[in-house]
């Protein structure tokens, strides 16, 4: 959940949301702002927000609007992506592939879920390690480059065909279908 305000310093707060949701950003937006215009509320929704709520606002409004994004944005999550034909269910952590389904632990699942999430996009293994493993853990960066061996031979010996693939010298990344 991000709550986004439209004026901030350097860069408004449309600008950002524009760029986030360019860029694959995903989570539930909602625009907290002194802007009451009727073009402006039209505008912060059409830029990909999920709501919109004007100051002074009373934080039990907040809070429900909150809680009605967080609700929506769970069901559309618990439908699982799909990205080359494989279908990732992020809820019983599987991958599904024509008629074969490949269970998964729960971290091979997290590193699908955030290449499926962010497809057609480089990652070094540090940018994976910091946005996949808790930051409380002590493993290193190095990990991804194991567990994504693991997670891959998994769904080879499965038929699963390679989902994400080495970019050699730069990290990751899942590649989709240009249509």
């Amino acid at each position: 959940m991000i709550l986004l305000d439209w004026q901030m310093p350097d860069v408004n707060g449309i600008e950002v949301l524009k760029r986030y949701r360019a860029t694959g950003g995903v989570a539930p937006v909602i625009f907290l702002t002194g802007k009451l215009e009727i073009d402006n509320k039209e505008s912060g929704l059409d830029a990909g927000a999920d709501d919109y709520l004007t100051k002074p606002f009373d934080v039990r409004e907040l809070m429900a609007r909150i809680r009605s994004v967080q609700r929506r944005a769970g069901a559309i999550f618990q439908q699982g992506l799909s990205a080359n034909g494989a279908e990732l269910n992020i809820k019983l952590r599987t991958v599904r592939w024509g008629e074969t389904e490949v269970r998964l632990s729960a971290t091979e699942s997290s590193l699908l879920e955030f290449f499926f999430r962010h497809p057609n996009q480089i990652f070094s293994s540090a940018e994976v390690f910091d946005r996949v493993w808790p930051t409380e853990t002590e493993a290193k960066a190095d990990t991804v480059r194991v567990h994504l061996h693991v997670l891959r031979r998994k769904l080879t010996l499965a038929g699963v065909p390679e989902l994400v693939k080495t970019v050699k010298g730069s990290g990751y990344i899942l590649e989709t279908a240009k249509t």
